[in-house]
């Protein structure tokens, strides 16, 4: 009975694994399609593509095989190639301005690119870097110049002339005329006009006649208020007068005396430059402890003070080594006649 049971059982389970061979030897899978990346004319199958297919065919017959180009090449390499001797001399390589020239960039882009980038950058910052001149005087790392003149009867001479330098700066700030260039103490009492006025209308017209006309210079500051511009008296160098009530960026300091030169060289319409250039002869008062407060106010604003005497005045000495050099500006003695 037992026997019979197994051989019934090992019968069964080979009679599963033949049915289970027949199956899967009789499964049948898809043939592998072929994946054509080209277009086919808006059809997935490569049999039917379109004209741009056919074209692009006939384009790449006519394309020499890469491996005929490279026999090209090749051929007669050998017989013209030499290697130089460890002893040969190459001489001295360029230096570097010669690199960064045209002849380098012609060479590995062509000429015109070269050139132009050599021209073109150098003279740009060349010229951007240039140190302003007045007068032959080098003001070096300036960006922005004003100027304070001296306009005390023999100086207004040399008004238009500075005016007219001053102009040729590409770069300039403003032009602020005071009678006198001393640098003095004031008087515990005494008053003085600090602002800048524009140089044009009632009150440019009255400072004018009035100063570089013969009114008294010792006259107080209430004796000064009540001078009134005469408009049927004639007008003192009545050209110059024109000239600077047209010019922009000028100002007037109202006369304070010839001693506070210091309400000029301190005034806000100049607080944006960052070079002062003072032209006078120097010939009036100054006081070291004033100079003093001046040179701390310039040194707060970070401009410096450059002088151009017309001669060595009385007081030269002094504003030069106690305002001018301690700014970080330089002295230049000339008359411009």
């Amino acid at each position: 009975m037992g026997g019979k049971a197994l051989t019934i059982a090992v019968v069964f389970h080979a009679i599963l694994l033949v049915i289970a061979a027949i199956w899967v030897f009789q499964i049948k899978y898809p043939p592998e399609k072929t994946v054509d990346f080209l277009p086919g004319n808006g059809k997935a199958g490569g049999s039917e593509r379109g004209p741009e297919y056919k074209l692009q065919q006939k384009k790449q017959a006519q394309i020499p095989p890469t491996s005929n180009v490279k026999r090209v090449f090749a051929e007669g390499a050998i017989s013209s190639y030499a290697i130089p001797d460890p002893g040969d001399s190459f001489g001295e390589m360029s230096k570097l301005p010669s690199l960064g020239g045209g002849g380098m960039s012609g060479g590995l882009g062509g000429s015109g690119g070269g050139k132009g980038f050599g021209q073109g950058t150098g003279a740009g910052l060349g010229n951007g870097l240039q140190p302003m001149k007045m007068f032959g005087l080098t003001m070096e790392n300036s960006q922005k110049i004003a100027v304070v003149i001296d306009v005390s009867r023999s100086m207004t001479k040399y008004l238009p002339i500075v005016a007219k330098e001053l102009d040729r700066l590409s770069s300039r700030g403003p032009l602020i005329m005071y009678f006198g260039c001393g640098v003095d103490k004031p008087p515990a009492k005494e008053r003085l006009e600090e602002r800048a006025r524009p140089a044009s209308g009632p009150s440019f017209d009255r400072f004018w006649q009035l100063w570089q006309g013969k009114t008294a210079l010792n006259l107080t500051a209430d004796q000064r208020d009540q001078l009134k511009y005469d408009p049927n008296a004639p007008m003192p160098l009545p050209e110059l007068h024109k000239q600077m009530a047209k010019r922009l960026d000028t100002y007037f300091i109202d006369f304070n005396g010839i001693r506070y030169a210091q309400t000029a060289l301190l005034c806000d319409e100049l607080k944006d430059a960052d070079t002062i250039y003072w032209f006078s002869d120097f010939m009036d008062k100054t006081d070291e402890g004033e100079m003093k407060k001046v040179l701390s106010k310039l040194k707060y604003r970070r401009q410096k003070l450059y002088m151009h005497a017309t001669v060595k005045g009385k007081f030269f000495e002094q504003v030069r080594d106690n305002l001018v050099l301690p700014s970080g500006g330089t002295v230049v003695v000339k008359d411009v006649k």
